[in-house]
């Protein structure tokens, strides 16, 4: 379910292109490529210099963390390409829709289970007397991947943003705007020796609640912009946007 939301997203991205731009009634362009960016603040664990030791030797109990401000920074790409032309560029199969997530802040991970959806594919809308500028709203969900089967769950973060809509070739030019959520709170550093991480529990190898309080925040700027290189890439050569050697690629067909 939640990659067809996904997919869903990029449906609401190139699937109401056809609507009147003034007297101009664009063509979409065979393969259009997203870049999506969050970035804001939230929070992280720190040790406290006198907290008390841990299995690992340092600071470990509730008691020696604290809560301080960190930043939060989200990166992807989403791509739609009509499934006649693109049949034969991926492989000879179906698949017409490729999207990944990843987080270089607070840490560099990938987000599993990544979902933006714009509203259940009702946004973007056009607006304006020519229809050349948008408006969207949504939601984005997922859990950056920590390793060692823990996670950091985003919970739903919010955006809504304006934008603009080109006429000419029938892709959303840019949208941007603001985000705000609730996710799980974060967790403190511990010794570099357990599993050579930061985020470690020493003693059971998972994330660690700071304060015991089930969620923290994240809000900022985020965006959607088109972009027409990439989306050259997909049709000419076959090639996927640049993504980090941690980031997972996702297919399926839209």
């Amino acid at each position: 379910m939640k990659k067809l939301i996904a997919f869903a997203a990029l449906a609401a991205l190139t699937g109401s292109v056809y609507a009147a731009c003034g007297e101009t009634t664009p063509v979409a362009k065979a393969a259009q490529v997203y870049t999506v960016k969050f970035n804001g603040k939230t929070t992280k664990g720190l040790k406290a210099k006198d907290g008390p030791a841990s299995a690992c030797g340092e600071a470990g109990a509730a008691g020696g963390v604290y809560r301080a401000p960190d930043k939060i920074t989200i990166d992807g790409w989403m791509a739609f390409c009509d499934p006649t032309t693109c049949a034969s560029l991926r492989g000879g199969s179906a698949d017409a829709a490729a999207y990944a997530f990843w987080a270089t802040k607070p840490i560099k991970a990938n987000i599993d289970g990544a979902v933006l959806d714009f509203d259940g594919g009702e946004f973007p809308h056009r607006i304006g007397k020519a229809g050349k500028d948008a408006e969207a709203y949504g939601t984005f969900k997922g859990s950056l991947d920590m390793g060692g089967g823990s996670t950091w769950d985003l919970g739903t973060l919010y955006f809504a943003g304006l934008g603009k809509f080109n006429c000419k070739n029938g892709t959303w030019t840019s949208i941007t705007g603001n985000f705000a959520g609730s996710p799980a709170a974060s967790w403190y550093i511990s010794n570099v020796e357990c599993l050579q991480s930061s985020v470690w529990d020493c003693t059971t190898c998972s994330l660690v609640l700071v304060d015991g309080t089930p969620n923290t925040v994240a809000f900022g700027t985020w965006c959607v912009k088109y972009n027409a290189a990439a989306s050259k890439k997909v049709i000419t050569k076959n090639i996927y946007p640049t993504t980090p050697s941690y980031a997972t690629v996702v297919e399926g067909s839209n």
